[in-house]
């Protein structure tokens, strides 16, 4: 059979309008205006002229319209399949009723920079994580990171990112505790988490930090400076220097942790050191317990200020020329 004919100029928005024949409303369609397209896509009486007319339909403002207003779903989407500039399709992505037209402009969108608006900013969360998941610039992932309105997006963007700085930029800077602990979970530089560890605000991500560093110099510098006995208990489980064991041990506020590393330092000379300088009287006499220097023992039991740890020392004296040095030289006549 023949097409059908296109109706004269002046009755062509009239035919495609009414619902008498599909094929008449098609074929009216290539006669009208971008005005008279937008009002055939809007009012139409059949589905399917409505969206042959969005697609006849280049006027960014008018598939916007038909995008946010149109009362026909199919009408909508396919307003939004019809639009190119990014503005636009963002802008439908944070704002649009439909939230599946919003989930379309969404996945229409290529410019990460739009991408990263939307991600900030998006009402639905799901348009919001659709739009995060394509982004792979790490500056835009920090600035989601750092502004967007959810949380869960914001640490979503985290997740995403491996760039060392920008994660202790993050780990510093964001507003929400949260972010800021995905972030620190995401670190591996030793200097980025001695950053964190050094000045967080928060106790909790300053131990968070501690927990995954190994630099014996850093943790050394915590455990000396770090107020928190939570934190500094977290950076005790990480030393193995003696070094700043024996400075815990001889020297820390918190008797559990002066304790703790006492039992871990094996060093005579930093035993004895402890022994004879730290501050508590029953980790002295762990570490005189754990020097097995017959010289040094007789030195702390020779001058020691301590009774009992003088005793303790002269207990585990073998040899006779030691004891007899000690009863010779002792300052202390309860050892001689």
């Amino acid at each position: 059979p023949d097409a059908p004919a296109t109706p004269p100029r002046s009755e062509a928005p009239k035919a495609a309008l009414a619902g008498h024949s599909v094929e008449e409303a098609l074929a009216a369609l290539a006669a009208l205006d971008q005005g008279a397209l937008l009002q055939a896509a809007s009012q139409a009486a059949l589905g399917r002229v409505r969206r042959a007319a969005v697609d006849r339909l280049s006027d960014p403002t008018a598939l916007i319209a038909l995008a946010r207003t149109a009362e026909d779903e199919g009408v909508r989407l396919r307003a939004v399949k019809r639009l190119r500039p990014p503005e636009l399709l963002a802008s439908l992505a944070l704002s649009a009723p439909d939230a599946r037209v919003a989930r379309a402009a969404a996945r229409k969108l290529d410019a990460e920079r739009e991408l990263a608006t939307v991600a900030q900013g998006a009402a639905d969360r799901s348009v919001a994580r659709h739009a995060l998941e394509r982004i792979r610039d790490p500056g835009l992932l920090k600035e989601v990171a750092l502004a967007a309105s959810d949380t869960v997006v914001a640490r979503a963007a985290v997740k995403q990112l491996t760039d060392q700085p920008i994660l202790t930029e993050i780990a510093e800077g964001a507003s929400d505790p949260l972010v800021r602990r995905v972030a620190v979970k995401r670190l591996r530089d030793q200097a980025a988490l001695a950053e964190v560890a050094l000045h967080e605000a928060s106790s909790e991500l300053r131990a968070q930090a501690v927990a995954r560093m190994t630099d014996q110099e850093a943790l050394g510098r915590i455990v000396r400076g770090e107020e928190d006995a939570g934190v500094r208990a977290t950076a005790l489980r990480r030393l193995v220097d003696e070094r700043f064991l024996a400075e815990v041990a001889a020297r820390d506020p918190e008797p559990e942790l002066r304790l703790a590393a006492i039992h871990r330092v094996s060093e005579p000379s930093l035993l004895a050191r402890v022994a004879t300088d730290g501050i508590d009287a029953d980790v002295r006499s762990e570490a005189v317990r754990h020097i097995r220097d017959r010289d040094l023992l007789a030195e702390i039991a020779k001058s020691d200020e301590d009774s009992g740890l003088r005793r303790l020392a002269l207990q585990r004296i073998q040899g006779r020329r030691l004891l007899a040095d000690v009863a010779e030289h002792a300052r202390y006549g309860d050892v001689r």
